[in-house]
């Protein structure tokens, strides 16, 4: 990098060349990691310029011109053209009682495989207290520029909202937003959601599901004689509207046919979620009361409320379109057409009588009572992988909608991206201080 900062060109997002290779040289020199090495200016290398120009007390634009170039330089090494490599910075970690790669990563922002890399032959199951673990990339605990997507702001989007629909918190999106203004986020400007490293040999479960991620429970299950569910790495991704590869990102060697009852992640970060219309009518507030004083958390009756949406637009006396056995709310099937029969043990609790059956407060409490096993539906099974009923009570608003789905209706397509923007719309409807008050 030439001593003359003067003469040297400004370099932002899209630039490519041999200059932005030395700047990306420089950043993960100085503990700022833009990624590979690849003379493309791209999404890390502006995050890695921001967090340098927020270290060096810089205008922080993300961009490289006369003041960011001269800082950089101390950190830069010549570069003469073809293919370039750069040293990682390491840093040592004493194990403490209780440490495994996973929190070890999570402390440093580093995956678990960087962290195999620059420790050979570790064994990831014996991590004896007191030992140095090299940590590659890392100028101090936490300082790893983190991996990130992007969110278009669209119309009555806060940071909350956009937090709510990732998983993430508001502090987190503003660490990887230097300088957001909260007050003021343009229809059309885009806002950087991080997006955790895998977990590596963590348990999976709601609980530690990482930034940007929600858990899937993979079923091969027959439902009925007609009906049965047979998850690929394939088909799970199309019921996300996305792509196997992003699967396979958030679960590294996942096979293409995963285990019957295994847990995955879902990088929800990238799910196409659409804008939907939603009539809110009293029997919306009725369920939504339902749920809170159940205890349920307003992010759960959201996600569970999302589900109803879909497949009964609320209507308790709704019959499934085009004369199939789904009835009520929660569309509970009749065994005619080869259904569960699940409508027939609602109704027989109901005394037969149909009125009855159809009330919102019976079916309510019928979920209830599926969702907690006092039924023989399978899916209270279901649910006890994903924590059980207490813990559907206080997930999130999207692992809600998934946990549900997975454990009371179990649909061949449940096109998820749709029943996340219902529950995007019902939780602005509801929540206290979010959109419209509630009744």
């Amino acid at each position: 990098m030439s001593n003359d900062v003067n003469t040297r060109a400004t370099i932002k997002r899209g630039s490519k060349g041999q200059d932005v290779a030395s700047i990306q040289i420089a950043l993960q020199n100085a503990g700022f990691s833009p990624g590979a090495i690849d003379s493309d200016f791209g999404l890390k290398t502006d995050q890695a310029v921001r967090y340098f120009q927020i270290d060096k007390h810089l205008k922080v634009d993300g961009i490289v011109g006369k003041d960011t170039w001269a800082l950089l330089q101390k950190y830069s090494i010549p570069t003469q053209g073809g293919p370039v490599t750069a040293t990682p910075q390491v840093q040592e970690h004493m194990i403490q009682k209780g440490d495994t790669l996973f929190l070890i990563g999570r402390q440093y922002n580093v995956s678990v495989d960087e962290i195999k890399k620059a420790n050979p032959g570790i064994d990831v199951m014996n991590l004896p207290v007191g030992r140095k673990l090299n940590i590659p990339n890392a100028r101090g605990p936490g300082t790893a520029t983190p991996q990130v997507r992007e969110h278009m702001v669209q119309k009555g989007d806060t940071l909350f909202l956009i937090g709510r629909q990732y998983n993430v918190s508001v502090d987190e999106i503003k660490k990887v937003n230097p300088g957001i203004d909260p007050t003021n986020l343009p229809i059309g400007s885009t806002v950087n959601i991080p997006i955790d490293p895998p977990l590596g040999n963590a348990p999976i479960g709601p609980g530690n599901a990482p930034a940007g991620t929600i858990v899937y429970r993979v079923h091969h299950t027959p439902i009925t004689q007609w009906k049965k569910i047979y998850d690929t790495i394939e088909k799970i991704a199309d019921k996300f509207k996305i792509t196997s590869a992003a699967i396979k990102d958030a679960n590294p060697n996942i096979p293409v046919i995963p285990n019957e009852g295994s847990m995955i992640f879902i990088p929800i970060s990238r799910v196409p979620i659409p804008f939907e219309h939603v009539k809110v009518t009293s029997i919306h507030e009725k369920v939504w009361n339902f749920f809170i004083n159940k205890g349920f958390s307003e992010e759960a009756s959201a996600g569970i409320m999302a589900n109803l949406q879909q497949e009964s637009e609320m209507d308790p006396t709704k019959k499934q379109y085009g004369g199939g056995p789904g009835r009520g709310i929660g569309q509970w099937e009749e065994t005619r057409g080869g259904g569960s029969g699940r409508w027939n043990q609602l109704l027989k609790l109901a005394g037969w009588s149909e009125s009855r059956a159809e009330s919102l407060e019976f079916q309510l409490e019928y979920i209830l009572k599926d969702l907690k096993g006092d039924t023989d539906w399978i899916g209270a099974k279901f649910l006890d992988d994903f924590g059980g009923y207490e813990s559907l009570k206080k997930m999130s608003i999207y692992q809600a909608v998934v946990a549900f789905e997975c454990s009371f209706e179990l649909a061949g397509n449940p096109v998820f991206h749709t029943r996340f923007a219902y529950a995007n719309i019902i939780y602005r409807r509801f929540a206290r201080g979010v959109g419209r008050a509630r009744a």
